[in-house]
């Protein structure tokens, strides 16, 4: 196929979005089994609203996470090993819940125990049989299944494999290939997939399949295609297969959010005491983890595009730029500083004891000045001689920190020190070499090991590990973002970025 008649094929399959009708169906399969999931999940939102206690809370957000799988999981759970695990923690904590709880608590969470118990013993779900029949009726051919996530992809792949299904399955991220087929299954409501389904699509037919218990079924038009001139506005055909469960009106005002979002606890507020603490948030991760990111200005992390050739998929960016779906690199058990400032040391050869000195003297002098200004009063008096990152001031004591991030900041600061900018400058600048060149060598190294890793596997789990052959770098891992709190806590620096272990982030993957 050449790129043209590539071209053409995209541009009609947009063009059939408008012109064909039908060409957007929506097809609500009945699902008892798990519509009383769902009733159970909204009845139980509903005592946690009502000042339900904290692991009631954490119960919540394990039994979303259940509902979302079901309602985005065209296969049994019985063929996704991880489902057992859910299922079983979601059961030990419901029975933990019902100690503590009264009797009203107690019959809802009979309730979630008994639609879970069901959906685990099933053999087949209603989603899964109408795809295969809607398979099987055109013989497989042109047909595409889109599902939302890497795990889901692989775990209908097999089940395809075991059923002998010759249809490709692409996670929603991954669903960009070459060719260009007639029709799409997408297992999930609309919204899950965003106007991107249909604004450009894959396949001239979309046929969207969801549990009869989602609400929420209407096709997310973007804002400016309301506005625009030929913008893509489908005219979506709904199909109703079996009758739509009976949703009480109470309990249709709540869950309405179908994503699974962690239930984050706000700290307390409060300003950083000292040199020794910072403002950072929560960030979950794949593989059960979680650390606390610093979000102080300018600083960078390393990260990794899974998407680029080999040799070319790490790099730093700004924190600020973290977000879901980004890919982190982190070293297990500690941060990478300390052994990054031994190797710049390490470079610098006989230059080292000079530099350490320097660097010891004027990190002495505003230490003394934190200690009797208090930082508040050195960031201001920094902010009023100039210095665009006074707020950082605290920070700067650090020994693995060569010098503030400017360099008009760094010769005010020395002045302000009562110091001169040389040597401390110029050595405070080759520490920044030596540390640049030695991320470079960690970099090469990563690149390498990264050469030989399944970047599949990545997408599928969100998590890999690797053992580089460093001195000090043994333990590390790539590991997909999954959810940054939206609160601001105060921890210890020696705390950050360092990936631990979070029941919180288990079961959003």
């Amino acid at each position: 196929m050449t790129i043209l008649d590539y071209l053409g094929d995209l541009y009609a399959a947009a063009g059939s979005m408008v012109d064909d009708d039908g060409a957007v169906e929506l097809v609500a399969i009945a699902d008892e089994r798990g519509g009383a999931l769902d009733r159970a999940t909204r009845q139980l939102a509903l005592e946690v609203e009502d000042g339900g206690f904290d692991r009631l809370r954490d119960l919540l957000v394990t039994a979303r996470r259940l509902r979302w799988r079901v309602s985005t999981s065209p296969f049994p759970l019985a063929c996704e090993a991880g489902s057992a695990d859910l299922v079983a923690g979601l059961l030990e904590l419901a029975t933990q819940c019902k100690l503590m709880a009264g009797n009203e608590t107690g019959r809802v969470l009979d309730d979630l125990a008994l639609s879970v118990s069901a959906l685990n013993t099933a053999e087949a779900c209603p989603l899964g049989d109408f795809l295969l029949e809607s398979l099987r009726e055109v013989s497989y051919t042109g047909c595409l299944v889109v599902v939302s996530s890497a795990r889901s992809a692989a775990a209908t792949r097999s089940w395809f494999d075991v059923l002998g299904i010759p249809v490709p399955v692409v996670s929603d991220r991954g669903k960009a290939r070459p060719e260009i087929f007639q029709r799409a299954y997408l297992i999930g409501s609309p919204p899950l997939f965003g106007p991107a389904a249909f604004g450009a699509p894959r396949a001239r037919r979309l046929v969207y399949l969801f549990p009869s218990w989602i609400v929420d079924r209407g096709l997310p038009i973007p804002s400016f295609s309301e506005h625009a001139e030929g913008g893509i506005r489908p005219q979506a055909r709904l199909r109703r297969i079996g009758p739509d469960p009976l949703i009480p009106q109470r309990l249709r005002d709540t869950e309405g959010q179908l994503a699974p979002d962690p239930m984050w606890k706000q700290a307390k507020a409060r300003l950083p005491h000292g040199i020794d603490e910072a403002h950072a948030r929560k960030v979950l991760l794949c593989g059960g983890l979680s650390m606390m990111l610093d979000l102080d200005e300018g600083e960078s992390i390393r990260v990794l595009d899974p998407w680029r050739p080999a040799g070319s998929r790490v790099q730093m960016q700004q924190v600020e730029a973290v977000g879901p779906g980004s890919h982190l690199v982190l070293r297990e058990g500690q941060t990478e500083s300390g052994t990054l400032y031994e190797r710049a040391l390490a470079r610098l050869a006989g230059q080292a004891p000079r530099v350490e000195q320097s660097q010891a003297t004027w990190k002495a002098a505003l230490r003394d000045r934190l200690q009797a200004l208090g930082p508040g009063e050195v960031v201001r008096q920094l902010r009023a001689r100039g210095v665009q990152a006074a707020a950082q001031a605290p920070t700067w004591t650090a020994q693995t920190l060569a010098r503030p991030q400017g360099s008009d900041d760094f010769t005010v600061l020395l002045r302000w020190l009562g110091l001169p900018t040389e040597p401390y400058r110029r050595y405070a600048d080759m520490l920044r070499r030596a540390r640049y060149h030695a991320m470079t060598d960690i970099r090469e190294a990563l690149e390498a090991a990264l050469g030989d890793a399944d970047m599949n596997e990545l997408q599928r789990t969100g998590i890999l590990r690797l053992d580089l052959d460093i001195e000090g770098f043994a333990g590390i891992i790539a590991t997909r973002v999954l959810a940054l709190s939206p609160y601001l806590e105060v921890v210890p620096r020696s705390e950050l970025r360092i990936p631990k272990g979070d029941e919180g982030a288990r079961w959003l993957e």
